[in-house]
């Protein structure tokens, strides 16, 4: 796994009055699904593991609840997020993202295997 900084602004001159503040923008460029570093075994007491598997060529509805305060990683297959208003966008294996407060319709598997989300959030107090 290589990281680069992606076009765009810097963090020159945060803090020195020459201008506005900007936010350093990052990119992970993933060239084999093997480097990305999973946490394996149970998780700590005060979290909660659930995973979720997509059969091929289905969907399940989005609800807010499943997926608040919670880290997904896609660990096999692709999903497309399926928005309220018609777009989509493709995901796949390695793709670390967070689901809550997103208006989504579903969650759909465009592959022929079994895509699995693994969801880390947590525990309420």
């Amino acid at each position: 796994m290589s990281f680069r900084p992606a076009p765009g602004p810097s963090l020159r001159g945060v803090g020195t009055g020459a201008g506005p503040a900007r936010r350093a923008r990052w990119a992970c460029a993933v060239t084999d699904p093997d480097d990305v570093a999973l946490p394996t075994g149970p998780p700590p007491s005060r979290f909660c593991r659930t995973v979720t598997t997509i059969a091929p060529q289905e969907s399940i509805p989005y609800v807010a609840a499943d997926w608040a305060d919670a880290i997904v990683t896609i660990t096999a297959g692709d999903v497309d997020l399926c928005c309220l208003l018609g777009g989509r966008r493709r995901f796949t294996t390695g793709a670390i993202l967070v689901l809550a407060g997103l208006s989504l319709r579903e969650l759909h598997n465009p592959g022929l295997v079994d895509a699995v989300l693994v969801a880390l959030a947590r525990r309420p107090p």
